[in-house]
């Protein structure tokens, strides 16, 4: 019986400063510089994760229940192999559209448009 107890006072003691066992190990909050970082200070929360090819993402969400519910929500969709980065991450404009319409609005206003659509080129 002595055993048995000294090793959950062992193992009760190892984890306590910890946060992995209650499930809010990829939520934190990141501060302003201007912040006093008091509790109930306002800044958002950040869902931090990786998915199944080991690439990390990071998400701001809000209040800190929320923040610990999405995080729940893309572990389980990660391991669920649900997670498609890009249904998060959209672009439905390539950059090299959006460079030929910027250079196409502002070509009277630019000094040399012959260098800048050349650079636009690549």
């Amino acid at each position: 019986m002595a055993p048995l107890l000294l090793r959950l006072l062992l193992e009760a003691q190892t984890h306590r400063g910890s946060n992995h066992f209650d499930g809010t190990h990829g939520i934190y909050q990141r501060h302003r510089p201007t912040c006093s970082r008091a509790p109930g200070c306002g800044c958002g929360w950040w869902v931090r994760f990786h998915d199944e090819s080991g690439h990390e993402h990071r998400k701001k969400v809000g209040p800190k229940k929320l923040a610990l519910s999405v995080y729940q929500k893309l572990k389980t969709e990660v391991a669920e192999r649900r997670f498609f980065p890009e249904k998060y991450k959209r672009r439905d404009v390539l950059l090299q559209d959006q460079i030929r319409d910027h250079l196409a609005r502002n070509q009277a206003r630019l000094r040399s448009l012959v260098n800048w659509q050349r650079t636009g080129r690549y």
